[in-house]
């Protein structure tokens, strides 16, 4: 199990020495994990340059960012904001759903098995055993064929006859 993981919320008025303190010992030896809690949908003051500034620096020593959020329900979007493209462009991690103690956990044990870099990154932003609601980018003629064809699946007929269900063999 990994265990250099350090999870901070951001609150207004932060400073930003206090994100460098935290990562300045992270190598790639020896990785810092940071999870950083931010607002809503994964949004973050974007005229503070200087913050970007220190997870770029961050990033370049091999620490791990995965962004979650403050809020007890919802996802992290990082395209919804300004500050999240921003983000998503450096190579954080995104969190979605999963809970703060998801994250830690699941840090723990990728890292803990040795992921890095974007296998990683693959493996936090997927769902392996329930922990964070898949997206589908599908557009909406996607989503309903595929509802569609779930239906007629799933479509049980009633002989007559025999009142006994059948399944439906047309498909």
């Amino acid at each position: 199990m990994f265990t250099n993981i350090v999870v901070v919320s951001l609150i207004p008025s932060f400073s930003d020495s206090a994100i460098e303190s935290l990562v300045a010992t992270s190598t790639e030896e020896n990785p810092v994990a940071l999870i950083l809690a931010l607002y809503g949908a994964g949004n973050a003051p974007l005229h503070k340059q200087s913050f970007l500034n220190s997870l770029k620096v961050a990033l370049n020593n091999h620490c791990v960012i995965v962004i979650t959020s403050q809020c007890l329900r919802g996802s992290v979007d990082l395209t919804v904001y300004a500050t999240g493209q921003s983000l998503l462009s450096l190579g954080v991690i995104d969190g979605r759903d999963m809970s703060t103690e998801a994250v830690v956990c699941k840090l723990s044990y990728c890292m803990g098995k040795g992921l890095r870099g974007q296998h990683l990154k693959q493996a936090m932003e997927s769902n392996l055993r329930g922990e964070l609601t898949t997206r589908h980018d599908q557009s909406y003629a996607q989503s309903t064929a595929v509802i569609d064809q779930h239906r007629q699946l799933s479509t049980v007929l009633v002989d007559n006859q025999t009142n006994q269900p059948k399944i439906n063999s047309k498909l």
